[in-house]
């Protein structure tokens, strides 16, 4: 019986590839440049977390790490402070204490973790196709959020990328001595890094599966890999469960209807529904390649195995897989807790690209580096006039600075309305502390956007952090006066209309860059 299998055409150095020099020296053209990838990828990364300042979830990230121990870091988790597993807070205490500037040591694993990705997908595209669709899967995620954004962020969703990308790998070399071993542990670190990082190891179990029905034959030791990977969960399983009864079930990214469509064009980055077409054409043609494998061109190139094609394509799907199973347990979701898929569409398009032809690999190839080159362009050129985040200053306290100037009411407090955007406010603000406000009302927070996590991180923050957080209620009941700062975003930003439904005349007084400064005052009726 043959062995089903998707025949890709490979680059020409790859034909070449018994010849001896030829093969030598195109290997050590293609790691040149993927060496210089990852240098730029190091040295970009370092640049801009050097001068990005904290937001809202970073932000907890320092304060949770800040408690010094795997013991104050629990107990800040267990009081709600955060909502990961404490293995990534562990990791960032030892950058925490080898860099001087907060915004590079917290951000070092992220940028690390980044590194990751595009050596463990060339390596594993390689196995298969070539060089040039190999450099096609390293390129490609350059072009996504995970660069854009995840590799520049405080927080563990990189490195949980990092651990599914060098998984794959182990995987599909987990004949060889050493690599089971391997798989178990970097699994199980992925675990213990986010909860939701299971989405990322399902893609392997269904490839797994494929590959004992096709050759009849259970790799036991794989699937023991699988079941150690697993180990981490019950032992966080009590942070996990506390976290959840603090948010309760109104947690703010909640999954809804067809939601999971919108995580492809939040990751690609594309909009008006582009990324999940181009997720869903990836899949097909994948899906095509499989049941389609003999076409004449590529009868005498290296072929991928049937298991990879499914881990691929289930790769691809995890958004799908991942709003599902929020849905059916009422838990939250967004975007981020997906970026596996991004793996996925790495390497199907290194793959069709390969079963194109090396003219085709090598165009494609050709146009990823140019939009790279592009992208990266514009970032050199349109960041200069921005302050450093290392300045400690913060965009929003300038600009709530000279909003204040403007109105002629320099030296009274702000409420900040938008929670999200008050704690680094604070956290920035430094003695000035007393100048900012927050105003929590759970109640109000869950009937004006649908959710009340905001608020309730404000409270678990507020007993790590001096944070000036008032109650809604005792506020409106002493009838003060008020100044709000808006950012304008509705999601969260709902006291200007909770103070005019309490009987307050919300009136603006100051705008700039879509940011408004407004006076909130008790009607006369509702005084008397």
């Amino acid at each position: 019986m043959s062995k089903p299998s998707i025949q890709l055409a490979a680059a020409p150095a790859d034909k070449r590839r018994h010849t001896g020099v030829d093969a030598i020296v195109w290997d050590r053209i293609a790691l040149a440049a993927l060496l210089a990838l990852l240098v730029y990828a190091g040295t970009v990364h370092a640049y801009r977390s050097w001068r990005m300042a904290f937001w809202f979830d970073e932000v907890a990230t320092v304060i949770v790490t800040s408690q010094g121990s795997v013991h104050g870091i629990w107990r800040a988790l267990e009081h709600g402070v955060d909502m990961q597993p404490p293995l990534f807070f562990t990791i960032e205490l030892l950058p925490r204490a080898l860099f001087r500037d907060p915004h590079l040591a917290y951000r070092v694993p992220s940028i690390l973790g980044f590194l990751v990705v595009p050596a463990a997908l060339f390596f594993f595209v390689k196995q298969r196709c070539g060089l040039a669709p190999a450099l096609i899967a390293a390129v490609f995620p350059f072009l996504t959020k995970v660069h854009l954004v995840y590799a520049t962020e405080a927080r563990p969703y990189t490195l949980v990328l990092a651990c599914t990308a060098l998984a794959l790998l182990l995987w599909q070399s987990a004949d060889q001595p050493g690599r089971l071993a391997l798989l178990a542990f970097v699994l199980a670190t992925a675990m213990s890094l986010h909860y939701y990082a299971a989405f990322g190891v399902v893609p392997l179990v269904v490839g797994e599966a494929v590959r004992t029905v096709r050759l009849r034959k259970v790799r036991g030791l794989v699937w023991a890999a699988f079941v150690c990977a697993c180990i981490p969960l019950p032992v966080f399983l009590p942070l996990a469960s506390q976290a959840r009864q603090f948010y309760g079930t109104h947690f703010w990214a909640r999954p809804g209807v067809l939601s999971f469509a919108g995580a492809y064009d939040a990751l690609v980055p594309l909009n008006a529904g582009w990324g999940a077409g181009l997720a869903l054409a990836l899949a097909l043609g994948m899906a095509i390649m499989a049941v389609r494998p003999s076409v004449d061109s590529w009868r005498k190139t290296a072929s991928v195995p049937l298991e990879e094609v499914v881990a691929v394509v289930a790769l691809i799907g995890i958004p799908l897989l991942a709003y599902t199973a929020a849905s059916i347990a009422h838990t939250g979701m967004t975007a981020r807790y997906t970026l596996p898929c991004v793996l996925g569409i790495s390497i199907a398009i290194a793959y069709l690209a390969s079963a194109g032809g090396p003219a085709v690999a090598r165009g494609t190839l050709a146009l990823l580096v140019s939009m790279v080159m592009f992208q990266e362009a514009h970032f050199w050129m349109s960041h200069r006039a921005e302050p450093t985040a290392s300045s400690q200053t913060y965009a929003e306290l300038r600009i709530l600075e000279g909003l204040k100037r403007a109105a002629g009411v320099e030296d009274l407090p702000v409420v900040v309305c938008n929670g999200i955007e008050y704690l680094p406010m604070a956290y920035y603000s430094g003695a000035k502390t007393d100048k900012l406000l927050a105003l929590i009302d759970y109640e109000n927070a869950l009937a004006f956007t649908g959710s009340d996590s905001v608020d309730r991180a404000l409270t678990a923050l507020a007993q790590y952090i001096p944070l000036n957080v008032e109650q809604f209620s005792t506020v409106v009941s002493e009838k003060r006066k008020l100044l709000l700062y808006s950012i304008g975003d509705q999601r969260f930003d709902w006291l200007p209309a909770g103070l005019r439904k309490n009987g307050y005349v919300v009136s603006p007084i100051a705008t700039e860059k879509g940011r408004t400064l407004y006076r909130a005052e008790m009607r006369q009726e509702s005084l008397q």
